[in-house]
């Protein structure tokens, strides 16, 4: 059916002298035929994604340097839903060991991020802590993190910390924000993230 209506097509704009210069008309029915089949090649041809290979600048120079890169890298090469993940990430020492971990925020958009904190341990990278991180920045304060969430009003700051080796995340502060109201932001370091 295709075929025949863009054989159609062609034919008509051939016969009724179209737009196409003289250079560019097919000059014969095997040339308006050819034309046909090689639009018809262009127009079934699947999309064949090249494969994604990404590469990750990791700036930091700590034990487990290439683990963590590594690990990003791995992130970037998954897709949901058609589309590659993407985030940020930052090192920081929460459990006060001398090696800062890895702490990756993950998703397709603002909106499904998830945050996934690793140390290094054993010669490779292992996770800590798994948790939700739409709309979140980080700040960072002694010994602790404290990520904010700020979305549609809504203005929430939850502390992370380290204890008897797991990270813990709890509400500090809550606030419904009123329609001219601006959002409050922590007194400690806002934390700079790196892009992947």
């Amino acid at each position: 059916m295709k075929v025949s209506a863009i054989l159609l097509c062609l034919v008509l704009l051939y016969a009724c002298g179209s737009r196409m210069s003289e250079d560019t008309r097919p000059t014969s029915k095997e040339e308006a035929l050819l034309s046909v089949a090689e639009t018809l090649s262009v127009v079934s041809q699947p999309d064949v994604e090249e494969e994604y290979t990404p590469e990750v600048d990791f700036p930091y120079n700590v034990r487990g340097a290439e683990a963590y890169k590594k690990l990003i890298e791995g992130f970037m090469k998954e897709k949901v839903d058609g589309f590659h993940i993407k985030g940020d990430y930052f090192l920081y020492d929460i459990t006060r060991d001398g090696q800062p971990e890895l702490w990756l925020k993950a998703g397709t958009c603002e909106a499904n991020y998830t945050l996934y904190v690793y140390t290094y341990r054993h010669g490779k990278a292992v996770k800590l802590f798994k948790n939700v991180a739409d709309h979140a920045t980080f700040y960072q304060g002694h010994n602790y993190i404290v990520q904010t969430m700020t979305h549609m009003g809504v203005n929430d700051w939850y502390k992370i910390t380290y204890r008897d080796g797991k990270l813990k995340k709890r509400l500090i502060y809550h606030k419904q924000l009123a329609e001219d109201e601006d959002f409050e932001l922590p007194k400690e370091a806002l934390i700079e993230v790196t892009e992947y």
